[in-house]
């Protein structure tokens, strides 16, 4: 028999079998042999108990009739415990099934309430999705790797003058400006999340400036991107960009022509000079060499920008890459007695190889510029994970740790610079920064003052597809 602590950790169906056991095991005696009712038992035991005593008494078995008397109490008591126990047990699982059954009707109407709410939240959310996709400035698009188009939000109507229905399920490439087509394809074999810029022709023919964030999904395996009209922004900009080439350009060319005559007076062309007038002239020249490199810098920088987010992309092999660099540079380390040492094996990836060489060619100038007579400038390329990394060690002065964020800024320079008797403009490292991030890749130094430093740049090595 289960005490009421078991039947209690019992669950709603144990209950009811247990009980359908009992009712069972009931009728199988009932089939058997009706039982004797409590009276019925009572004066039978009563019957049994006066025959055996009178049958005692006559044999004067006193202590026998006593033991007799005994027997039949002690039955008495556990016929009526059985009976009352087995009338307790049913009354305890009917009152158990009836708490299971309000128990689990409750926990059933709590689930079908928590349902209804999560269906009106579902709900509200989906509402909420079409109504930022409606009213959002930005074309939301998703397409497969074919650029067919899966998917737009419905702004491209208002935006680009375009149905939904006619550009679901058409080539992406047929909306985009013909002559950025093959650079719209070539920026999406780099493997990252990536911004970029094309022109696109919208339905009344008309050309708009747009600004791509392209992101593959290798669960949907699609492409998901946002492209934003950035056409007035893009007319201010072309703007400036002639401004500042027209005034370059300008300056340019009467200061070539300063330089020019300096070159003439200090090597003595146009006469003999004197002594206290030549140190004079060297600072101009230098503060002169100063002011060119500048604008050289800075018509470099409006390059690069007027490419407008745009990569020429290619595979390229980083080692003939870093080789051509090192031999290119050899006349400037050799005036400078260091040494270039080019090492580790040839690593490929998907990169613009004339602004990848741009950046090497920055590094490896600097890292010959502040190194000491006989020293070596190493140039190392290797493979980390799944990237490429290019580092260029030199045994210079080294940069103090507060200046390895500034030198990459526009304009950022090291106070020791002015110590090695080098000019420097202070957008070289600057530029170099915008060439790594548009290839989505990182550049760093890792440096401690008096040890010499170490320029790195990481590219993805597996943009290939």
């Amino acid at each position: 028999m289960h005490t009421p602590a078991q039947l209690i950790a019992l669950d709603k169906e144990t209950v009811k079998l247990l009980v359908q056991s009992r009712s069972n095991n009931i009728r199988v005696e009932d089939e058997k042999a009706p039982p004797l009712s409590s009276v019925q038992f009572a004066a039978l035991v009563l019957l049994v108990i006066l025959i055996a005593g009178a049958v005692l008494a006559l044999m004067e078995a006193r202590y026998l009739f006593v033991l007799t008397q005994l027997l039949g109490a002690v039955g008495c008591f556990f016929y009526f415990k059985v009976l009352g126990n087995d009338a307790k047990l049913k009354v305890h699982c009917e009152r158990l099934i009836s708490e299971v059954d309000a128990d689990a009707a409750k926990k059933a109407n709590s689930v079908e309430g928590s349902i209804d709410q999560l269906t009106e939240l579902i709900e509200e959310l989906v509402q909420r999705e079409h109504s930022i996709a409606d009213f959002a400035r930005s074309v939301i698009v998703c397409f497969d790797k074919d650029l067919s188009i899966d998917s737009v939000s419905p702004s491209c109507m208002g935006l680009w003058g375009y149905h939904q229905f006619e550009l679901i399920g058409s080539n992406l490439s047929k909306f985009i400006f013909h002559e950025d087509a093959d650079h719209f394809k070539n920026v999406l074999r780099i493997d990252q999340p990536i911004e970029f810029v094309t022109r696109l022709r919208k339905q009344d023919n008309s050309v708009i400036d747009v600004s791509w964030y392209v992101e593959w999904s290798t669960q949907f395996c699609k492409y998901f991107a946002t492209a934003d009209d950035i056409t007035d922004r893009m007319t201010l900009e072309r703007a400036r960009q002639e401004f500042i080439m027209q005034l370059t350009h300008d300056m340019r060319s009467p200061l070539n022509g300063v330089a020019m005559t300096l070159d003439m007076v200090n090597e003595g062309i146009l006469g003999r000079v004197p002594f206290k007038v030549a140190d004079s002239l060297e600072r101009a020249q230098k503060g002169l060499s100063c002011v060119v490199e500048l604008i050289n810098d800075i018509l470099d920088v409006e390059k690069i920008r007027n490419r407008q987010g745009r990569i020429e992309a290619s595979k390229i092999s980083m080692y003939d890459l870093s080789r051509s660099t090192v031999n290119a540079l050899q006349v400037v380390a050799d005036e400078r007695k260091v040494k270039l040492d080019l090492v580790g094996e040839d690593q490929s990836c998907f990169a613009d190889p004339k602004l990848i060489k741009r950046v090497l060619n920055n590094l490896v100038n600097n890292a010959i510029s502040f190194s000491p007579e006989a020293a070596t400038v190493t140039v190392k390329i290797e493979r980390i994970d799944e990237n490429v990394k290019v580092s260029v060690s030199d045994r210079g002065p080294g940069i103090h740790p507060d200046y390895h964020t500034i030198i990459f800024e526009r304009f950022g320079v090291v106070p020791q610079v002015a110590n090695n008797n080098r000019v420097s403009s202070g957008l070289g490292l600057w530029i170099c920064r915008d060439i790594i991030r548009a290839h989505s890749g990182f550049i760093g130094v890792d440096s401690i003052p008096g040890q010499g430093s170490t320029f790195w740049f990481l590219l993805p090595g597996n943009s290939l597809t």
